[in-house]
């Protein structure tokens, strides 16, 4: 080549931005616009700032090139988006270089991993990163980002190259709500020529967080021989789970309501009110109720046990 092709992107006033994407086919050009900001009662399930030891619990860096070299994701004080330190993909391993005096080496494919994480009873979930971006176009060297259902096979998310100030992404994690294991993976990638002298690609500031579905709150009372279960409407609940145990006051709900119309019905949201017919009035069967908030596949932890027993009672001699 006679020399890097090189493109200042055209910032849009989107949040979520894709810069500009390689030539490999994506699902979406554009990651769609989003609030950063996270939903109120949302928990925060992870942040990095760079500024303490990395990689820190849950975090794993790796070398996947053929050459020879060992460049792993690591803390740098040469451009920090907030603080002292930000992630550059060359500042550690057995190669590392410094972005203030060096180019970042040819023949990279470096990844950072974070995971795995709880989104088995998340309503909602989004990660936010904050990116700077200095490389050739069109001719690989790039920074991927992807999420996981099973740490081994990414889904791809964004692959970015070009020229970018520090802006921050924003992504909704929404096709992995209901997963109890989820990971996240950045990956810079490079040719075989060409680094940019004190470029690649600069990551800081990373939160992860989700908006948990709250149990719900259930009451319980009885009409003749009927059993009413009560509860308040759940924010973001598509459905509840009304899970039932005979003579097992201590059962586990299962994993698959559908399946189990003998022990669960499923009550679809607006209503948030159960009836069991007959579930009183038997001293031989006496029923204890759990209630589970559902969103798609994410299920909330579940309400406090209820139940209605009846006894008989007899004389003594």
């Amino acid at each position: 080549m006679n020399g890097p092709m090189r493109s200042a992107l055209a910032l849009t006033g989107l949040i979520l931005l894709a810069l500009t994407l390689t030539a490999a086919p994506l699902a979406a050009q554009m990651l769609p616009p989003a609030s950063s900001a996270a939903p109120d009662g949302a928990l925060t399930l992870m942040t990095e700032n760079f500024e303490g030891t990395f990689p820190s619990s849950g975090w794993t860096v790796s070398d996947v090139s053929n050459d020879n070299y060992t460049h792993y994701w690591g803390r740098d004080d040469f451009r920090p988006h907030s603080g002292s330190w930000s992630a550059w993909p060359a500042s550690g391993g057995t190669h590392a270089v410094d972005p203030a005096s060096n180019p970042y080496p040819d023949n990279m494919n470096t990844q950072m991993r974070y995971g795995s994480f709880d989104l088995s009873n998340a309503a909602e979930a989004q990660i936010t990163f904050w990116l700077w971006l200095d490389t050739e176009v069109d001719y690989g060297d790039s920074i991927f980002f992807g999420a996981s259902a099973d740490g081994a096979i990414f889904d791809q998310i964004g692959i970015w190259e070009g020229e970018l100030n520090w802006t921050e992404v924003t992504v909704d994690l929404t096709d992995y709500l209901g997963d109890g294991s989820v990971w996240l993976r950045w990956d810079f990638l490079s040719d075989f020529s060409v680094g940019i002298m004190n470029g690649g690609a600069f990551v800081d500031d990373i939160t992860l967080t989700k908006l948990p579905l709250d149990p719900p709150a259930v009451t319980i009372s009885r009409s003749g021989s009927n059993i009413t279960l009560d509860w308040p409407a759940v924010t973001n609940a598509t459905a509840y789970e009304v899970w039932r145990g005979g003579n097992a006051p201590y059962f586990a709900p299962g994993s698959d309501c559908a399946a189990s119309s003998t022990t669960c019905t499923v009550v679809n949201a607006p209503l948030h009110a159960y009836t069991h017919t007959g579930g009183s009035g038997s001293t031989t069967t006496n029923t204890t109720y759990v209630v589970l908030a559902v969103k798609g596949n994410a299920r909330s932890a579940q309400s406090d046990r209820v139940g209605e027993f009846d006894f008989s009672l007899v004389r003594g001699g």
